[in-house]
């Protein structure tokens, strides 16, 4: 199983990277930079509907290199080089919090 896919392999194997990046279906990472800018890892999923030249070992879910998105002008499509394999997976969080005490 590949677990990671690069720009240069997709072009390798004649297969267009941006088509693989079109659809971000969930944000992963997102960090404030400054102003509108974000650093930004997204999940994609890549699947037979995309493009019938795309590997089969390479359908499912996909986390993008961190890039830098901006809300108001968007990102640099060449900024992503890099699909890594992932799985969701769920966890629990618990948080901690002061309740004022009541008689």
């Amino acid at each position: 199983m590949i677990n990671k896919i690069t720009r240069k392999l997709a072009e390798k194997l004649d297969i267009d990277f941006d088509l693989l990046i079109d659809d971000f279906i969930d944000t992963s990472y997102e960090e404030h930079r400054w102003e509108s800018n974000y650093f930004t890892q997204s999940i994609v999923e890549i699947n037979q509907d995309l493009d019938d030249n795309i590997p089969e070992e390479w359908y499912g879910y996909w986390k993008t290199n961190t890039y830098i998105n901006d809300y108001e002008t968007g990102y640099v499509r060449r900024d992503i080089n890099t699909l890594t394999r992932v799985v969701q997976k769920e966890r629990e969080v618990i948080e901690t919090y002061w309740a004022e005490v009541t008689d």
